[in-house]
């Protein structure tokens, strides 16, 4: 220990040495001291206001911007259709609400509007909306919301929160709607139960869901695995693109 005093003690001492040497270099580059070149005071200005720009971030982040963009005045838009095209689309309104609007391309009118106000947040998006024959309307917010259905005039009617859905949704003739879904787990967003193996190496993985779900009545009619249905039919090989697949629990 007594050896190691002296190494300890000049390494105090060129700690010491190098912390005023920087100090002296900082009050040098704020009060504009002649003796350092340009480069040098830069350098140390941006060298010690990080702890600036951290908070400044740190401020940015905490106040996300909203998801409403105002169409610039000048704007002109391009417009070279001959025939009528009628979507279905969605958008941040002037109210922090979200609309959703059948509109025509071509025209650019809107033939039918519904609002969402029922936001968990104020990045919340509608996801795939589905119209159905008596203008009511079927969407999701964010995927993880499951299924909400809202009469002609933004009414809910009823809300199928026991399945998340994700992607598209497609009616069916017999006033069904089918969706690709995957099931809750409580406390996490995505469900990732079933592993395979490679190299005797579990992976997890997200088992998507068959659902069909009665438009008008919320109720869920058919819902599966799509592992399981491909390991009751031996398919195991198109959901695990290895040489060892195997589905086994955790």
């Amino acid at each position: 220990m007594l050896k190691k005093l002296p190494l300890y003690i000049a390494s105090t001492v060129l700690v010491l040495a190098f912390l005023s040497l920087f100090g002296w270099l900082v009050k040098e580059s704020t009060h504009g001291g002649a003796t350092l070149s340009k480069g040098v005071s830069s350098f140390v200005e941006q060298f010690v206001s990080w702890p600036d720009v951290f908070k400044q971030v740190k401020e940015e982040v905490k106040r996300l911007p909203l998801t409403f963009v105002k169409t610039p005045d000048h704007f002109e838009p391009i417009n070279t259709l001959d025939e009528d095209v009628t979507v279905l689309t969605s958008y941040h309104n002037e109210d922090n609400k979200r609309t959703v609007a059948l509109i025509n391309l071509r025209t650019g009118k809107e033939l039918k509007t519904w609002t969402v106000d029922r936001l968990a947040n104020n990045h919340d998006r509608i996801v795939h909306s589905v119209m159905l024959e008596d203008s009511s309307l079927v969407y999701g917010l964010d995927w993880f919301s499951g299924l909400i259905r809202i009469d002609k005039n933004s009414n809910r009617l009823w809300h199928q929160d026991s399945i998340v859905h994700h992607h598209g949704k497609n009616l069916g003739p017999d006033s069904t709607l089918w969706a690709c879904t995957f099931e809750k787990e409580e406390g996490k967003g995505l469900y990732y139960r079933p592993f395979f193996s490679i190299d005797g190496k579990p992976y997890p993985f997200l088992d998507n869901h068959i659902t069909q779900i009665h438009a008008y009545t919320g109720e869920v009619l058919y819902h599966k695995s799509l592992t399981e249905i491909l390991v009751e039919n031996h398919l195991e090989h198109l959901f695990v693109k290895s040489d060892a697949p195997g589905n086994q629990e955790d």
